[in-house]
């Protein structure tokens, strides 16, 4: 039988059974390494940022499978990804829709090492590190394109089933992505020129999907899928800026615009997100959205936020680390904001499963 391994320019790769089970769980835990396939596992290279190492290793295994001719349709975030949109954690998994018949299913099962009885926490995490997830539900032919020589999900359709089926954070921050990928924002260097006209596609895209989910009756993922869509913008520059609008809205603080533009010393700045009427921003400290020219980007906010000040808002700041906390950002803005603000209806149906658990009495 012909060596699996496949080839990598830049990384060598681990088989998991050069090391112990003990070894291997430890290089997982910390990152060290990700797993690709069964008993195929990347290693991280020194210097390189975890997001992006991650997302690395999703795009070899998708090359992967291509070569390999796996069946199926590339669907949810990792179409997504194909299309060109940005999700809010980097992928580890690749995820197929698949026939009841498909063949090669050992390529998505979970490594089960033999040394235990596998635990809640155990089973979520192995069910996390698949190198294949294969979902089963009808997706016609007209749903599906070719991309890099792939079966993917359609860019509409990639847009409904992650509405439909992902966890509300995940959800939205894809959905913004994808609406952005689809009126052109994402590639422009400067969308807000053409605000109205972006504006205009992007609630055209949106009813588009909307009428797509009316076909759907008493299906899963309805009501969720119908917030989203409601919620989704193409002016989110990181998915954590849609992170912390999913996190208003659930924490009923509303009339937040994204990119709001604020005029000062002769100079127009788009806010991550603004209250107009409460003359507040929100800013996101976003590594993804500094990654090039950096330094000149830093050096230049402290200036920014200063012209800001000066024409009579207040700024607050949030970093993903505080987002991943449930509550945090929202109970930050209700001392920066006036209380009509915060009395918003809060949209229940955005909140994860997380923040369900702990608004419990």
């Amino acid at each position: 039988m012909d060596d699996p391994t496949p080839s990598h320019p830049q990384h060598p790769w681990i088989r998991g059974t050069d090391l112990t089970p003990a070894e291997l769980r430890a290089a997982l835990d910390s990152g060290r390494i990700v797993r690709v396939r069964r008993n195929l596992y990347l290693p991280r290279p020194d210097g390189i940022e975890a997001r992006a190492f991650v997302s690395e290793a999703h795009r070899a295994l998708l090359d992967q499978l291509r070569s390999e001719s796996i069946n199926g349709v590339v669907c949810l975030e990792s179409a997504a990804v194909l299309h060109g949109a940005t999700p809010l954690t980097p992928h580890r998994t690749v995820h197929l829709v698949v026939g009841w018949n498909a063949g090669g299913m050992k390529l998505g099962e979970a490594d089960q090492p033999p040394f235990d009885a596998p635990g809640r926490v155990d089973r979520r995490r192995r069910l996390a590190q698949r190198a294949v997830a294969r979902h089963r539900y009808p997706v016609p032919q007209a749903d599906i394109v070719e991309i890099r020589g792939m079966r993917v999900t359609s860019l509409e359709r990639t847009m409904e089933d992650c509405a439909r089926f992902l966890e509300p954070d995940r959800g939205l921050a894809v959905v913004d992505s994808l609406i952005a990928v689809a009126v052109g924002a994402s590639a422009s260097a400067r969308p807000w020129d053409r605000r109205e006209q972006i504006d205009g596609l992007a609630a055209a895209t949106r009813e588009l999907v909307l009428e797509r989910l009316d076909g759907r009756r008493r299906e899963r993922g309805l009501r969720r899928a119908r917030a989203i869509l409601a919620a989704a913008t193409p002016w989110s520059q990181s998915p954590w800026e849609s992170e912390a609008r999913r996190q208003c809205l659930v924490g009923g603080i509303g009339a937040m615009a994204p990119q709001l533009p604020v005029d000062a010393m002769g100079v127009r700045f788009y806010a991550d997100l603004g209250w107009l009427t409460a003359r507040h921003i929100l800013e996101v400290d976003d590594t993804m959205k500094y990654r090039m020219n950096s330094e000149t980007i830093l050096q230049q906010q402290g200036g920014r936020e200063d012209a800001i000040r000066d024409v009579g808002f207040s700024i607050s700041r949030v970093a993903p680390d505080e987002l991943r906390a449930p509550g945090v950002l929202a109970e930050h803005l209700r001392e920066a904001l006036p209380q009509s603000v915060c009395e918003t209806r809060p949209v229940t149906v955005l909140r994860t499963r997380r923040e369900k658990r702990t608004s419990r009495p």
